[in-house]
């Protein structure tokens, strides 16, 4: 299911930051929730214990070829702070619900950040 074609004419919509999702100069801001996690868009496995989270499609970006290859997947982490604490996590997965911004973790990443009856918390990241 990924593209095959590297360029996307696609506009970038006018809301979103064009900054350098890896840049730590560039505080993100959004929505955390929490999934169960498994095999993942990076080609890895990973446990409901593992500090990992998903972000967005937009956010992930398009590749070509394999996806383990995309910068997302070179061991890239977000440090997040939430309601109830930080955590620093490694990008791993694309989360298809998730607006620019949002992540959504593992049990064991939103546990630090939340309390899981919440549901959706307040995050920022970078």
């Amino acid at each position: 299911p990924y593209p095959s074609n590297t360029t996307d004419s696609s506009p970038i919509p006018a809301d979103l930051p064009t900054t350098d999702p890896f840049s730590t100069a560039y505080t993100h801001s959004g929505k955390g929730t929490f999934y169960q996690v498994k095999a993942d868009a990076c080609g890895t496995h990973s446990r409901s214990k593992d500090l990992v989270a998903a972000i967005s499609r937009v956010q992930f970006g398009r590749g070509k070829g394999d996806p383990a290859k995309r910068p997302w997947c070179q061991d890239r982490c977000a440090h997040v702070t939430g309601p109830l604490g930080n955590v620093t996590v490694r990008i791993v997965d694309i989360c298809e619900d998730c607006k620019h911004g949002d992540l959504d973790f593992s049990h064991g990443a939103y546990d630090r950040l939340g309390k899981r009856i919440d549901g959706i918390i307040p995050i920022s990241w970078k």
